[in-house]
């Protein structure tokens, strides 16, 4: 969506097992329980950035919610990180997103990379899930790798999909060497093609 509206300023673009558009329909009854309806996504959008204007998102927003990091970081880094976390931009946009997709219509609309270098990598590990749901966390797993983010590398026609299989999607705490590697490539494909 940031390439569609500035396509200027992207000149590479690495995809950390990102969203795809079609996920929300894709995914079982298992995935869609924080899932809002779409036809609040907007109203949701608005209220959450009124209470952000105001403090009061900030008022109601708990220290347990934030994401902890993984393994390694020291121990300021995991206070930026949480600070970040808690300022009133990131709160609103975590709730006004409702828990679900990016809106499929602005990425549907907002085209391709055209031949701009483009690594899509994809977690190999499926999501945990209760026993109840493995078969299907499992069935969707296989859609995810092998339909989904796919397409996403097709959005270029020097695009490529690498599956990481041993990570999940907190695959930049898991591996950060494999997405650094990857932003390196995608950098050094951009100073190649310009020399």
């Amino acid at each position: 969506m940031y390439h569609g509206l500035y396509p200027d300023e992207v000149a590479g673009v690495v995809l950390v097992d990102a969203a795809h558009e079609e996920e929300g329909e894709r995914v079982g009854p298992w995935g869609r329980g924080r899932r809002i309806p779409r036809w609040l996504w907007y109203p949701n959008d608005l209220i959450a950035r009124m209470l952000a204007e105001t403090g009061v998102l900030r008022l109601m927003h708990s220290k347990d919610e934030v994401t902890s990091p993984g393994p390694g970081w020291s121990h300021e880094q995991s206070d930026i990180l949480s600070h970040l976390q808690r300022r009133p931009e990131a709160v609103a946009a975590g709730v006004s997103s409702g828990g679900s997709v990016v809106n499929d219509r602005l990425a549907h609309e907002s085209g391709g990379l055209g031949n701009k270098p483009l690594i899509v990598l994809t977690a190999g590990k499926a999501h945990p899930a209760p026993l109840q749901f493995a078969k299907e966390v499992a069935a969707y797993q296989d859609v995810w790798k092998y339909e989904l983010q796919p397409k996403l590398a097709r959005l270029s026609t020097r695009g490529r999909q690498v599956i990481v299989e041993n990570a999940s999607h907190a695959m930049p705490f898991e591996v950060p060497e494999v997405v650094v590697g990857a932003v390196k490539q995608v950098v050094e494909e951009v100073r190649g093609r310009q020399d």
